[in-house]
């Protein structure tokens, strides 16, 4: 008697759902990490460019900074940018001679992605 096999068995699923499973494990920690230090990067660009748009309004002869004179229609950015992590957007510094700082420097303690814009 002939037995004619078609699909798979359950060992064999099972198996290969394992497998699946183990690398999924070894790299999601690695995409979350990557994806947060490009955020981190994002954010440090996005700084860099309204740094150099407070830069343009200083040369202009503007003494006070404020997002209205940075970003807008009638500004030196089109749009305003925001921090990609919390999509806030960021706050004008106090004075002309600070710089630009992020809205999420670390979340819950975690100082391994806190960054500024000059270290």
């Amino acid at each position: 008697m002939q037995m004619n096999r078609k699909g798979f068995t359950l060992v064999e699923i099972m198996s290969v759902v394992a497998i699946i499973g183990i690398l999924s494990a070894i790299a999601m920690p690695n995409f979350l990490r990557s994806r947060r230090v490009s955020q981190m990067n994002s954010c440090i660009v996005n700084m860099k460019q309204l740094d150099g748009a407070r830069e343009q309004a200083l040369l202009a002869g503007n003494t006070s900074i404020s997002m209205a004179i940075l970003c807008g229609t009638a500004g030196y950015l089109k749009a305003t940018p925001s921090c990609p992590a919390s999509k806030t957007q960021y706050a004008a510094p106090a004075s002309a001679a600070a710089t630009f700082v992020c809205p999420n420097p670390g979340v819950a303690g975690n100082t391994e992605f806190t960054h500024s814009l000059y270290k």
